[in-house]
């Protein structure tokens, strides 16, 4: 379980304070929770019966404007990191805002990310972003949480195109189940497997994952 520590309407200062409190109460429960930081970290979850969480950040609001966050955030947890949410900040373009490429500020960032060893996450992020994400990035980018623009035409899905090129270098699309990307608030079964095998005939099935954003 991945779960979401900060996102661009919080500061860097509520994004710690959240990221600490979560952090203390799994640890305070080693009985039922393992804070995971590596793939053995998941292997040894399952073995003893826990489950394995790290925590994901959705927007770069939480580095304010300084690329050294990046090592303290993984350091603390953080394993997966989007570049935008929904509106435009200093790293990257929102897919509700006006469409752009990643800025000097979202480079540096991409090339900590890499460094570090954390998930590059390309949902949320306008087209241009996304698709310099892929180009750039020396490890594979995610999707998380997006369904395909062309089985419902919604700003947060995304287009042919990006999902072709996310798997091309090795990445993975999560299917989303909010009803409002799946259609016209579509929560049937019948809408998410529509979106299911249109991912599996662009990205083919080991290039797809399951990320329904909602519990």
């Amino acid at each position: 379980l991945s779960v979401n520590v900060g996102f661009d309407v919080m500061s860097r200062d509520e994004t710690l304070a959240t990221l600490a409190a979560y952090r203390r109460w799994l640890l305070a429960h080693p009985d039922q929770f393992l804070l995971a930081g590596t793939l053995s970290d998941i292997d040894n979850a399952r073995s003893t019966g826990r489950l394995a969480v790290s925590f994901d950040i959705e927007g770069m609001n939480a580095m304010g404007g300084d690329v050294n966050m990046v090592e303290i955030y993984h350091t603390l947890g953080v394993r997966q990191m989007l570049f935008a949410y929904n509106l435009n900040n200093s790293a990257a373009g929102g897919c509700h805002d006006i469409d752009m490429p990643l800025t000097k500020f979202g480079i540096e960032i991409l090339a900590e990310m890499n460094r570090v060893g954390m998930i590059v996450d390309a949902s949320h992020t306008s087209y241009l972003s996304s698709m310099d994400l892929i180009e750039r990035s020396s490890s594979p980018v995610v999707f998380s949480h997006s369904n395909p623009s062309s089985v419902w035409q919604h700003q947060r899905n995304i287009k042919d195109d990006q999902i072709r090129a996310c798997a091309a270098r090795g990445g993975v699309i999560g299917l989303n189940g909010l009803a409002i990307f799946v259609g016209d608030n579509d929560s049937s079964s019948e809408g998410l497997l529509r979106h299911l095998f249109r991912l599996i005939d662009l990205a083919g099935p080991t290039h797809v994952g399951l990320g329904f954003d909602y519990t």
